[in-house]
């Protein structure tokens, strides 16, 4: 449904045509990379980790083993393939609330490749969606032409609300070697 390009959107700001996603694929960014505003104090650092999972039945029972440390989630759907992909976002939402275990899960709903041709939105069933689902707000977006990414990636970081998140804290020599391994 697109979620490798709108993370690859996300996190580096370009579109790249992309295939299926085979297991996962994780993008590590700043958390200042979704909203100015996000730029941490003097001392911190703040990451995001995006996850793509793929999608298809053999890899879903093992990317829910994943599921547990999710603070946030989009759960995306392309309106191109019809009525399936409203059922698959309540599998997911069902899949994250199961792993959460009464912990809360900020979500998004989001209509990705917004810009394709084709593909007629059921806005009654995206209502249904937000209220059983609890889905604040609904976006759509393009990830080839970037419409609507900045307002979805300025809510991902007010509703990851950074200042209520638990804080890491880890020696000074162990930053350095993870920031040269990183490099």
């Amino acid at each position: 449904v697109g979620k490798s390009c709108l993370a690859l959107r996300i996190a580096e700001d370009r579109f790249e045509q992309r295939g299926t996603t085979h297991g996962l694929r994780i993008w590590t960014m700043a958390a200042a990379r979704l909203d100015p505003s996000a730029v941490p104090s003097e001392g911190q650092v703040r990451e995001l980790f995006l996850w793509d999972l793929g999608g298809q039945a053999e890899y879903q029972l093992v990317n829910q083993l994943f599921l547990h440390d999710t603070t946030a989630a989009l759960i995306l759907f392309d309106a191109t393939r019809g009525q399936a992909n409203y059922s698959s976002v309540e599998d997911w939402n069902r899949r994250l609330e199961v792993h959460a275990r009464g912990r809360e899960i900020r979500k998004m709903l989001v209509r990705s490749k917004a810009d394709l041709p084709g593909g007629v939105v059921d806005h009654r069933r995206v209502k249904q969606l937000q209220h059983h689902c609890n889905f604040p707000e609904y976006y759509e977006v393009s990830a080839r032409t970037g419409a609507g990414v900045e307002r979805l990636c300025k809510d991902l970081n007010r509703l990851l609300a950074w200042d209520r998140m638990a804080t890491i804290t880890r020696p000074a020599v162990y930053q350095n070697i993870r920031d040269t391994i990183a490099d």
